[in-house]
Parts: C-alpha cells; sequence; structure tokens
C-alpha cells in the first residue's frame, strides 16, 4: 500500500502543486491512505511480540465472525433482489399487498405501482433500502463483536503484565501503570458496552423471540 499507493500519491500531488483543485482531489484520496500507513506503523512498532501476538490471536476470531456475518447477509440480500429481477419471488404473495408486478418487501402503497416509472422507482429503492439495512444490521453487531474481542484481548495483556511486574523498574511504578490500565478498561467497557448496548441487546433479544416464533408457525404450517 505505501509502495503502490502513497508514495506515487505524493509524486503526483508535487506534480500538480499550485493547482489547488488538482491538489484537493489528490488529496481526498492521499491523505486517508497516507494516515492508514501511519496508523500501522504506529500500532505495530508500539506493540511487544506477546503483546501484537495476542491482539492478533483475538482479531483472527473477530474476523472471522465478521466475514462470517457479511457473507450471510450478502446472500440474503441477493436472494432479496436477483429473483424477482426474472419474475421469481421467495416471499409469500397475497393480493391484498402484492399487484400483477410484486415489489421485492410486501408494502402498500397509496397509488397503484405496478405502471412504469413508479414501479421501477420503488424496485431500485426497495433494493436500495435492503443493501442499506443489511450494512447497518452487520456493522452495529459487528463493531460490538470486535470491541468484546478487543477489551479480552487487553485483559490478556493486562493479565501478562500483572505476572511480569518484575520487568519494569520498580514495582510501584509497574502496579499503578497497571491499575491505572485496568481502570480504563473497566470504563471502556461499562461505558461503551454496558450504556450504549444494553438497549440494542434487549431489543435483540425481543426480535429474535419473535422471529423465533414466527419462523415455528410457518414451519408447522
Amino acid at each position: 500500500m505505501f509502495i503502490t499507493s502513497v508514495i506515487p500519491g505524493m509524486l503526483a500531488l508535487l506534480r500538480v502543486w499550485g493547482d489547488i483543485v488538482a491538489m484537493a482531489d489528490n488529496l481526498q484520496i492521499a491523505l486517508p491512505f497516507s494516515v492508514t500507513v501511519l496508523k500501522f506503523v504506529i500500532m505495530w512498532f508500539r506493540k511487544g511480540v506477546q503483546e501484537r501476538d495476542t491482539m492478533i490471536k483475538q482479531a483472527k476470531i473477530a474476523k472471522a465472525i465478521v466475514m462470517f456475518g457479511c457473507i450471510m447477509m450478502s446472500f440474503a440480500s441477493v436472494a432479496l433482489i436477483i429473483p424477482p429481477c426474472f419474475g421469481y419471488s421467495i416471499r409469500y404473495l397475497t393480493n391484498l399487498t402484492d399487484g400483477a408486478k410484486p415489489l421485492l418487501l410486501q408494502t402498500y402503497y397509496l397509488r397503484d405501482m405496478t405502471e412504469s416509472p413508479y414501479y421501477e422507482i420503488a424496485f431500485v429503492a426497495q433494493a436500495t433500502s435492503i443493501i442499506m439495512a443489511a450494512i447497518s444490521y452487520t456493522g452495529i453487531d459487528n463493531f460490538l463483536g470486535l470491541l468484546v474481542f478487543h477489551i479480552c484481548a487487553q485483559l490478556d495483556i493486562l493479565k501478562v503484565r500483572l505476572l511480569n511486574l518484575n520487568d519494569f523498574k520498580s514495582f510501584s511504578i509497574g502496579l499503578s501503570f497497571n491499575i491505572e490500565d485496568h481502570l480504563r478498561l473497566i470504563r471502556l467497557s461499562v461505558d461503551v458496552i454496558d450504556n450504549t448496548f444494553n438497549l440494542m441487546l434487549l431489543a435483540l433479544l425481543v426480535y429474535f423471540a419473535m422471529l423465533f416464533c414466527v419462523q415455528g408457525f410457518l414451519l408447522v404450517t
């Protein structure tokens, strides 16, 4: 990334130096790449070998969960959007809400949406809403998962530091440093996870209970 993007981007910035529009267009791409490389370098050299291995171990688990969630939501989005393009639908159709040309979702509009171009507009709008809902649905849950695994890795690192207090120049300095780090992790877990995600987890609990009941009813009938 540094060789293929950052350096050529900086060289291009030097070539267009003086042209404000060209410089602004260059910087909106070059700056994010440069900051990404800087973050990677800082994180790489600020961590010891054991700390880096602990973070990588937890990150691999979180990565697997994120990839699985993204694959499942991508498959669900494709299954909802692609078949109706060819006249097939995987959902239950009813004359109460679906006309001659059913949409992607079971919706009811105040006017006839089977006419062109209203049908195409509604179709694209619902397809966009499905994609945005899939991204939001998985993004928030994946962020919670990543945050939990990050805290777990930080606690593992803290445990190793407490077991190796002799590595510090002074026992009291090492102990105070680890206590401050522990308090920081407690504040992070309480303020971010408990206070922010408690209501969301309650909503998910109710949501899954209702969803399982509905799915069970559909399987029985």
